[in-house]
């Protein structure tokens, strides 16, 4: 604790770890998911972030972005302190498989004007003919840092960033609109550190297991920079290896004893759903003190069949943790209380629908909504009525607005976007300035609990539908609709609101199973929400759009639909056209 307290940025942090404790072991990965496996101790990044750091002086690149363009491992860890070493502001992003992906990332490198890219020899071949083409009106060097030696580690001018400038990039996922870099300053990010460690728990003596994207926000802040704030390990594996077998997830915990692991909703989920009996076998879950869930909707339902699958195992559902963060505050924003189940709260559908909260209906009317529980210290969040923009009273659905040291300073090269979400003022209270969260939540007792993004909000004769409630009845309603391949949207027809289902396939679908689909996903529709929708579209397994860190595009998908490029496999309903 004495060394958080007396540190100013994490690079502060890595220097006195390595000088401290420089043996201890600070990053494992394992590189197949399983067994393989390449450790760091303090000691060890230290020199190896210096070397690299060297390297960005001797090119004078302080102050210039450098895209980290790395596959997952601890080279992406060594790039990342190398650019804090040096005053060079990284830029993390996802290495493409897709041709949208790589638009996407010459996109970022042209939106942030970068001048470096930091990768290896591997990854180089893969990448770098390409991007010089796509690139070609922009310079951009490569600096491979698997390769370097430790020629000009001697000539490392040790430096010290200012809390106030910026130490990294994180472009937000896209899931509403094009992707922008959330600029964040090292105080911003010593800040959010700090209230991960005081809502999880956090000690010398934790243990993590992460596989989350290190490109992602969750993944690099809350999986590789949380571990090193506090002084204890982590053991990081490829988000692919996981997703592959979830079982890998599971024995990893285990084997090293963490007591720290977690994810987005979606991958307790898979867990149950793909993890066979005799995987288990060996499966020791009791060490697991902290599951958090977040990045997305955190169900009640995943939440109950995670707990009863893996308690046999030592799993406690009292492990759980529900979060809510964002890009523009760096990270967390608020989390349950620890050693403790998550809060939830049963409301009435159909009052949801119409904007009210209310907790007395009946039985067949209820929606369980599970608690991101209280703020994080030294914040403030306020519900605001986007339309009027005055606060809304407890138990009144808003848009969440937050004033925190965590919130950042906005997109780069995006003033106006910086100034619409960054500067927003209630009204009647002009000297201070919230950043809009674009998400729809209320306060109950004192806990968040969100309900969806004001973007997706689906209104239909005056009545408002959140597209992740209708999605998931879709996806329960037929075992031939993919889990997680669904995007519901509204389009204005004639002046009225009509509701899109899209939705994937699973493999091994038959074409005389169409009509049982869709009259599975109109009876259920209707019996949930008293909705028909105009149109129903079946389309190709893994299609559907999603931002690289798993969260369904629908804007994207909406106009995917009306450009008419989605892989449809079949059709019901009207033949929409965009007006």
């Amino acid at each position: 604790m004495e060394l958080i307290a007396t540190s100013k940025t994490l690079v502060e942090i890595l220097e006195k770890r390595a000088q401290y404790a420089p043996d201890q072991l600070a990053y494992t990965f394992i590189e197949d998911g399983e067994k393989s496996k390449e450790q760091l101790t303090h000691a060890q990044l230290y020199r190896r972030a210096k070397i690299v750091a060297s390297e960005l002086q001797h090119h004078n690149l302080q102050g210039e972005r450098a895209i980290l363009l790395y596959r997952p491992g601890l080279e992406y860890v060594i790039g990342y302190f190398g650019c804090l070493m040096a005053g060079v502001i990284a830029v993390p992003v996802h290495t493409p498989i897709t041709k949208k992906a790589n638009a996407q990332l010459t996109g970022i490198i042209t939106d942030c004007e970068a001048t470096t890219i930091l990768t290896t020899e591997k990854v180089a071949q893969t990448f770098w003919e390409k991007l010089e083409d796509e690139l070609e009106n922009h310079t951009l060097q490569k600096i491979c840092t698997d390769s370097l030696n430790d020629q000009r580690v001697d000539e490392y001018r040790l430096y010290h960033p200012h809390p106030e400038h910026i130490a990294f990039l994180q472009y937000t996922s896209g899931s509403t609109s094009a992707p922008k870099g959330v600029m964040v300053s090292h105080s911003n990010l010593m800040h959010n550190l700090n209230s991960i460690r005081e809502k999880f728990g956090h000690t010398k003596d934790s243990v993590a297991v992460i596989w989350l994207p290190p490109y992602h926000d969750m993944g690099l802040i809350g999986g590789i920079l949380q571990p090193l704030y506090v002084g204890f390990p982590v053991i990081l594996m490829s988000p692919f290896h996981m997703i592959q077998k979830p079982i890998r997830w599971l024995k990893a915990v285990t084997e090293y004893k963490a007591t720290t692991s977690g994810g987005p909703d979606f991958s307790f989920d898979l867990c149950v759903r793909k993890i066979k009996e005799e995987d288990c076998k060996n499966l020791d879950l009791s060490s697991w003190n902290v599951a958090f869930s977040g990045g997305e909707m955190v169900r009640k339902e995943t939440l109950d069949t995670f707990s009863e699958r893996f308690t046999p195992y030592g799993f406690r559902k009292s492990a759980f943790l529900s979060a809510y963060g964002m890009a523009e505050s760096t990270l967390i924003v608020s989390a349950n209380e620890l050693n403790q189940p998550p809060n939830y709260l049963n409301i009435s559908k159909s009052e949801l629908a119409k904007g009210n909260i209310d907790t007395q209906m009946d039985p067949i009317d209820i929606k369980p909504l599970v608690s991101s529980g209280t703020i994080v210290n030294g914040a403030e969040i306020q519900i605001v009525d986007p339309e009027t923009l005055m606060t809304c009273e407890e138990n009144t659905i808003g848009e969440i607005w937050l004033h925190s040291p965590s919130v950042t300073k906005g997109y780069i090269h995006n003033e106006e976007a910086t100034s619409k979400g960054f500067e927003a003022r209630i009204n009647g209270q002009p000297d201070k300035h919230y950043l809009r969260s674009g998400d729809l939540g209320f306060i109950h007792k004192g806990e968040l609990f969100i309900t969806g993004r004001l973007k997706d909000m689906i209104i239909i004769r005056g009545e408002n539908y959140y597209p992740q409630d209708i999605e998931w009845t879709v996806e329960k309603s037929h075992s031939l609709l993919a889990k997680g391949g669904g995007a519901v949207f509204s389009i204005e027809d004639e002046q009225e609101e009509k509701l899109v289902i899209l939705h994937e396939l699973v493999r091994g679908f038959k074409e005389e199973e169409f009509d049982e689909i869709f009259m599975a996903i109109r009876t259920a529709v209707a019996r949930e929400f008293g909705l028909r929708a105009a149109a129903t579209v079946l389309i190709s397994p893994y299609s559907v759009l999603k931002t690289s860190s798993g969260k369904i595009r629908r804007q994207a998908c909406k106009q995917a639909f009306f450009n008419n490029t989605l892989k449809i496999i079949e059709q019901k309903g009207e033949i929409i056209e965009l007006a």
